[in-house]
């Protein structure tokens, strides 16, 4: 298996072993997306798979990326914009609020578990039993240092015996499970909507 890292794309460079940045080409929509490393146009809030070979584990969920707030001179283009879904998704974060209601049932419910902060620094992590709540959440994520690449991931953990201990067709059905339950998250945090996946013909 892979290390959990994106490639890293030319444009915006190695930042810490996050995912790569969304780059829009003049032209582009922001659905679109290329996913050649030399031309690599991404969505900032996407699905997710890898394996965090430190933790020992196959981590597949979505993620909402900030990027940098103060961007390197050489990576000016990976700095936050106005009209990145990271303002969306951060204001969602309330009490009260459908993604609260969305992440209560993801990480208390089904067992997920929230990377909060950056990819450099050492990120915050909640379980169900450590789940402090959005505003704590929404803390960690504001203490991100702004001259690193930052953002949140959301994700099913899978220990590596399980991994071992599944065929290839249960890791893909399981991988295509947790993007379904994910799905109404990321619609709370894009302004491009996925629409509902339905479940699979037996």
């Amino acid at each position: 298996m892979e290390d959990d890292a994106a490639p890293r794309s030319e444009v915006c460079g190695d930042h810490g072993g996050g995912p790569v940045a969304p780059v829009r080409a003049a032209g582009q929509s922001r659905g679109q997306a290329h996913f050649r490393e030399r031309e690599l146009l991404l969505l900032e809030v996407l699905p997710h798979c890898g394996v965090d070979t430190a933790e020992r584990l196959f981590k597949c969920g979505m993620q909402v990326e900030r990027g940098y707030v103060w961007a390197p001179r050489e990576y000016r283009s990976c700095q936050l914009g106005p009209d990145w879904d990271w303002h969306r998704s951060v204001e969602g974060l309330n009490p009260g609020s459908a993604l609260e209601r969305e992440l209560e049932r993801l990480v208390l419910r089904e067992g997920f578990m929230l990377h909060a902060g950056g990819w450099e620094d050492q990120p915050a992590y909640f379980s169900r039993t450590r789940y402090p709540g959005v505003r704590k959440v929404c803390q960690a994520l504001q203490a991100a240092s702004k001259s690193h690449w930052a953002g949140f991931q959301i994700f099913y953990p899978m220990r590596e015996n399980e991994v071992h201990g599944a065929t290839g067709l249960d890791l893909v059905e399981s991988m295509l499970a947790v993007f379904r339950e994910v799905t109404p998250a990321m619609n709370l945090c894009m302004q491009i909507q996925l629409a509902e996946p339905t479940e699979p013909r037996q």
